[in-house]
C-alpha cells in the first residue's frame, strides 16, 4: 500500500507545523521521518493516520492512489504504535492484542480465529509464553512489542510508529531496532516511524526523509543522506562534524590555512564558505608528511570505546576533533599538549561566511 502526500500544510494557531510538504512511500517501504523537536515529523504522522486534519484547502493524501484526505481514522487502515505503549493496563496480554479483533463492527472474526490470531501475533513478537501476563508485569520493550503486535492485529495497510522506542533504555532500543528491522523484511507492510534518533533512522529505514521547521531538507537511503547532505541542517543533524569558515577560489577552497581542491559537487560555489568534515575524516599525524596539514595541540582524549575521539586546538584556536582506531592510537603515543599534523580526508562545502 503507497502512500502519496501532496502539497499539505498545518497550522496551530500562529505556528506552522508543516509548510507545503509532498512525500511518496512506496508501497512495502520502511521510511523514517527524522528531525529535531517542532520539525513536523510527529504532526505530519498524525495526519496520515488520520488522528490530525491538514488545513482546509491544503494538499491531498492517497492510500495506493485512493484518496483517504477526508476518511475518518477508523476507515483508513492504519495501525498505530505510540511511543508510550498506550496498553489498557486491566487487560492481559492476550486482551490487549485482541481488542482490535474484538470491537470489529463489521465482519467480526469469531472467538477461535482470534485466538488462533493472536497466539500467531505473540510467536511473532517472541512473547508467546507472556498471554496471561499484565503490562505492570512486562518490561518496557516488552510492552513495546505487545504495543506493535495489537497494531498488527487489524491487519493494517499502513503501520505508523510515533517514537516507538523513545522511552526505553539504550540497550534495549537497540535491540528492538534489529528487531523490527528483521519484523518489516518478513511482513512487508508499508511503515513509516518518527524519529529524532539519526543511529535509530540510519540502521532501520530503507529510505530517510529529514525535516526541519515543517519543511523537507531531503529525502534519500541512509546512505544519500550521510554521505551527500543537501543542506548545511542535514550535513549537522546526521552526526558530529567539525565546522571552518573559508573561502572559494578558483577551484580550491581555502580555510584555516589550508588550500585544498574543491569538491567537483560544489564547483557553483564561490566567495565565503562554509566547510564541514566529519571526526572519522579528520587524519592525524605526529609528524609533518608532504600533503597539507595543519599544526594543532591535543586538548584531551577520549579512549574508552571501539574508536578513540582526539579533541584538538589548531595554532589559531581552532577546535576540532579526530576520531581514530585503537590500533592506531596504540602506535601514537598521544597525550594532553601533543603536536600533532591536522589533515582533513574529505570535506563538505556549502556557500556562506
Amino acid at each position: 500500500m503507497s502512500i502519496d502526500i501532496r502539497n499539505v500544510s498545518k497550522t496551530f494557531g500562529t505556528f506552522k507545523a508543516l509548510d507545503d510538504v509532498s512525500l511518496r512511500v512506496d508501497s512495502g517501504e520502511l521510511v523514517a521521518l527524522l528531525g529535531p523537536s517542532g520539525s513536523g515529523k510527529t504532526t505530519l504522522l498524525r495526519i496520515i493516520a488520520g488522528l490530525e486534519r491538514a488545513d482546509p484547502g491544503s494538499g491531498e493524501m492517497f492510500f495506493h492512489d485512493e484518496d483517504v484526505a477526508r476518511r475518518h481514522v477508523s476507515a483508513r487502515g492504519v495501525g498505530f504504535v505510540f511511543q508510550h505503549y498506550a496498553l489498557f493496563r486491566h487487560m492481559s496480554v492476550f486482551e490487549n492484542v485482541a481488542f482490535g479483533l474484538r470491537v470489529k463492527r463489521r465482519h467480526r472474526p469469531d472467538r477461535a480465529f482470534i485466538r488462533r490470531k493472536v497466539l500467531e501475533l505473540l510467536r511473532l513478537v517472541q512473547l508467546e509464553g507472556m498471554a496471561g501476563r499484565y503490562p505492570h508485569q512486562l518490561s518496557g520493550g516488552q510492552r513495546q512489542r505487545v504495543a506493535l503486535a495489537r497494531a498488527l492485529a487489524v491487519e493494517p495497510k499502513v503501520l505508523l510508529l510515533d517514537e516507538p522506542f523513545g522511552a526505553l533504555d539504550a540497550k534495549v532500543r537497540k535491540e528492538l531496532r534489529t528487531w523490527l528491522r528483521r519484523l518489516h523484511d518478513e511482513l512487508h507492510v508499508t511503515s513509516v516511524f518518527v524519529t529524532h534518533d539519526q543511529d535509530e533512522a540510519l540502521e532501520v529505514a530503507n529510505r530517510i526523509v529529514v525535516m526541519n521547521r515543517g519543511r523537507i531538507e531531503q529525502v534519500g537511503t541512509p546512505d544519500d543522506v550521510f554521505h551527500h547532505p543537501a543542506t548545511e541542517f542535514v550535513m549537522h543533524f546526521l552526526g558530529d562534524v567539525n565546522t571552518f569558515h573559508g573561502r572559494v577560489n578558483g577551484g580550491t577552497v581555502q580555510f584555516s590555512e589550508l588550500n585544498l581542491p574543491f569538491p567537483e559537487n560544489r564547483r557553483q560555489i564561490v566567495g565565503d564558505a562554509r566547510v564541514f568534515v566529519r571526526p572519522y575524516d579528520v587524519t592525524i599525524d605526529t609528524k609533518m608528511g608532504g600533503l597539507p596539514a595543519l599544526e594543532a595541540k591535543v586538548a584531551r582524549v577520549h579512549s574508552a570505546g571501539p574508536l578513540v575521539r582526539v579533541e584538538l586546538v589548531t595554532s589559531t584556536n581552532q577546535r576540532l576533533v579526530s576520531e581514530i582506531s585503537q590500533e592506531r592510537f596504540a602506535t601514537m603515543n598521544l597525550a594532553p599538549d601533543s603536536t600533532v599534523y591536522v589533515r582533513p580526508r574529505h570535506i563538505r562545502v556549502f556557500a556562506g561566511g
